[in-house]
Protein backbone atom coordinates (compact mmCIF):
# COMPACT_ATOMS: atom_id res chain seq x y z
CA UNK A 1 0.00 0.00 0.00
CA UNK A 2 1.05 3.70 -0.91
CA UNK A 3 1.78 5.62 1.94
CA UNK A 4 3.69 9.43 2.29
CA UNK A 5 6.50 7.78 4.15
CA UNK A 6 7.60 5.88 0.90
CA UNK A 7 7.62 8.72 -1.72
CA UNK A 8 11.22 8.57 -1.55
CA UNK A 9 11.95 4.89 -1.94
CA UNK A 10 9.17 5.22 -4.68
CA UNK A 11 10.61 7.96 -6.95
CA UNK A 12 13.58 5.75 -6.72
CA UNK A 13 12.10 2.48 -7.84
CA UNK A 14 10.49 4.00 -10.32
CA UNK A 15 13.93 5.61 -11.83
CA UNK A 16 15.42 2.54 -11.24
CA UNK A 17 13.02 0.68 -13.23
CA UNK A 18 12.92 4.25 -15.89
CA UNK A 19 16.94 3.11 -16.46
CA UNK A 20 16.07 -0.48 -17.13
CA UNK A 21 14.08 0.45 -19.35
CA UNK A 22 16.71 3.23 -21.00
CA UNK A 23 14.52 6.18 -20.39
CA UNK A 24 16.59 9.11 -19.89
CA UNK A 25 13.97 11.35 -18.48
CA UNK A 26 12.71 11.23 -15.05
CA UNK A 27 9.08 12.50 -14.25
CA UNK A 28 8.85 15.63 -12.19
CA UNK A 29 6.06 15.93 -9.88
CA UNK A 30 4.60 19.17 -11.22
CA UNK A 31 4.54 17.47 -14.62
CA UNK A 32 2.25 15.00 -13.06
CA UNK A 33 0.53 17.48 -10.96
CA UNK A 34 -0.50 18.84 -14.39
CA UNK A 35 -1.31 15.82 -16.36
CA UNK A 36 -3.41 14.40 -13.61
CA UNK A 37 -5.36 18.02 -13.41
CA UNK A 38 -5.97 17.99 -17.60
CA UNK A 39 -7.41 14.33 -16.92
CA UNK A 40 -9.74 15.38 -13.95
CA UNK A 41 -7.50 12.06 -11.63
CA UNK A 42 -7.02 12.77 -8.43
CA UNK A 43 -3.33 11.98 -7.03
CA UNK A 44 -2.88 9.09 -5.28
CA UNK A 45 -2.72 10.58 -1.52
CA UNK A 46 -5.69 12.52 -2.65
CA UNK A 47 -7.86 9.24 -3.25
CA UNK A 48 -6.82 7.84 -0.20
CA UNK A 49 -7.24 10.83 1.99
CA UNK A 50 -10.97 10.56 0.13
CA UNK A 51 -11.71 6.92 1.01
CA UNK A 52 -10.01 7.26 4.87
CA UNK A 53 -12.64 10.10 4.88
CA UNK A 54 -15.33 7.85 3.19
CA UNK A 55 -14.67 5.27 5.76
CA UNK A 56 -14.68 7.46 9.03
CA UNK A 57 -18.11 8.53 7.95
CA UNK A 58 -19.81 5.44 7.68
CA UNK A 59 -17.65 4.20 11.02
CA UNK A 60 -19.13 7.00 12.89
CA UNK A 61 -23.01 7.13 11.79
CA UNK A 62 -22.99 3.40 12.57
CA UNK A 63 -23.41 2.26 8.96
CA UNK A 64 -20.13 -0.13 8.99
CA UNK A 65 -21.57 -2.56 11.94
CA UNK A 66 -18.22 -1.66 13.94
CA UNK A 67 -17.98 -0.01 16.86
CA UNK A 68 -16.17 3.78 16.85
CA UNK A 69 -15.13 3.71 19.91
CA UNK A 70 -12.80 0.79 18.95
CA UNK A 71 -11.25 3.41 16.22
CA UNK A 72 -12.12 6.77 17.52
CA UNK A 73 -12.87 8.68 20.50
CA UNK A 74 -15.46 12.02 19.66
CA UNK A 75 -14.13 15.71 21.57
CA UNK A 76 -15.59 16.97 24.22
CA UNK A 77 -18.42 19.13 22.05
CA UNK A 78 -19.24 21.33 25.41
CA UNK A 79 -15.82 22.46 25.73
CA UNK A 80 -16.64 25.41 23.23
CA UNK A 81 -14.74 23.50 20.23
CA UNK A 82 -14.93 24.76 16.82
CA UNK A 83 -16.13 22.88 13.78
CA UNK A 84 -18.84 20.18 13.58
CA UNK A 85 -20.52 18.02 16.18
CA UNK A 86 -18.17 14.77 15.10
CA UNK A 87 -15.24 16.16 15.93
CA UNK A 88 -12.35 13.17 17.12
CA UNK A 89 -9.99 13.85 19.73
CA UNK A 90 -6.49 12.96 19.12
CA UNK A 91 -4.31 11.03 20.63
CA UNK A 92 -0.83 11.35 21.53
CA UNK A 93 1.62 8.45 20.62
CA UNK A 94 4.98 8.44 20.62
CA UNK A 95 5.92 6.12 17.28
CA UNK A 96 5.77 7.27 13.69
CA UNK A 97 4.12 3.60 13.27
CA UNK A 98 1.26 4.85 14.84
CA UNK A 99 0.63 7.63 13.61
CA UNK A 100 0.49 6.03 10.46
CA UNK A 101 -2.78 3.77 11.36
CA UNK A 102 -6.29 5.00 9.79
CA UNK A 103 -7.55 5.72 13.39
CA UNK A 104 -4.74 8.54 13.73
CA UNK A 105 -4.05 9.64 10.13
CA UNK A 106 -7.41 10.63 9.41
CA UNK A 107 -8.13 12.55 12.72
CA UNK A 108 -6.96 16.03 11.57
CA UNK A 109 -8.23 15.82 7.90
CA UNK A 110 -11.73 14.75 9.54
CA UNK A 111 -11.74 17.75 11.76
CA UNK A 112 -10.84 20.43 9.10
CA UNK A 113 -14.17 19.34 7.56
CA UNK A 114 -17.34 21.93 7.98
CA UNK A 115 -20.44 20.95 9.76
CA UNK A 116 -22.11 20.86 5.83
CA UNK A 117 -19.83 18.24 5.02
CA UNK A 118 -20.21 15.96 7.81
CA UNK A 119 -24.15 16.27 8.10
CA UNK A 120 -24.48 14.27 4.90
CA UNK A 121 -27.71 12.20 5.41
CA UNK A 122 -26.19 9.36 3.33
CA UNK A 123 -23.02 7.99 2.07
CA UNK A 124 -23.27 9.14 -1.35
CA UNK A 125 -24.25 12.96 -0.66
CA UNK A 126 -20.73 12.67 1.97
CA UNK A 127 -18.81 11.17 -1.39
CA UNK A 128 -19.25 14.11 -3.00
CA UNK A 129 -19.27 17.29 -0.65
CA UNK A 130 -15.36 16.50 0.41
CA UNK A 131 -14.50 17.11 -3.24
CA UNK A 132 -16.67 20.29 -3.24
CA UNK A 133 -15.17 21.25 0.44
CA UNK A 134 -11.79 20.86 -1.18
CA UNK A 135 -12.97 22.74 -4.23
CA UNK A 136 -13.90 25.76 -2.40
CA UNK A 137 -10.73 26.20 -0.05
CA UNK A 138 -8.48 26.04 -3.70
CA UNK A 139 -6.75 22.26 -2.60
Amino acid sequence: MWTAGFRFSWRKMETAAQDEAGWKRVVCDTLAVTRLKKLGICSLERQRLRGDLIETFKILTGREHVNHSNFFELANVTSGLRGHSLKLFKPRCRTTVRQNFFSLRIINEWNKLSQDVVEASSVNMFKNRPDRHWQDMGI
